[in-house]
């Protein structure tokens, strides 16, 4: 993949969150806070992620680092997004 769509991969994966209300849903109370307060911070992640894989493919021309430093991040963006999803039982 071309960096470009990389970084663009990683932004929207930040807002990912934002995607899964239309989806699935979102219990009551205090947990509907959270997801208000939650959303700011993984759109402010994935945008902190793109500029730090940016940066990464700027300093290293090894291609193995630009792959694992991506998959890391999108890992850990995705990871952390389905974590605090306040969903329903």
């Amino acid at each position: 993949m071309k960096h470009k769509l990389r970084t663009s991969c990683l932004i929207i994966s930040g807002i990912l969150t934002l995607i899964m209300t239309f989806f699935v849903p979102i219990r009551g109370g205090s947990a509907s806070l959270i997801f208000i307060l939650s959303i700011p911070s993984f759109v402010f992640s994935g945008i902190l992620s793109a500029i730090g894989y940016w940066h990464v493919t700027e300093k290293s021309k090894l291609k193995y680092v630009h792959d694992v430093t991506f998959v890391l991040l999108l890992i850990t963006l995705l990871g952390l997004e389905l974590y605090f999803y306040p969903y329903t039982n």
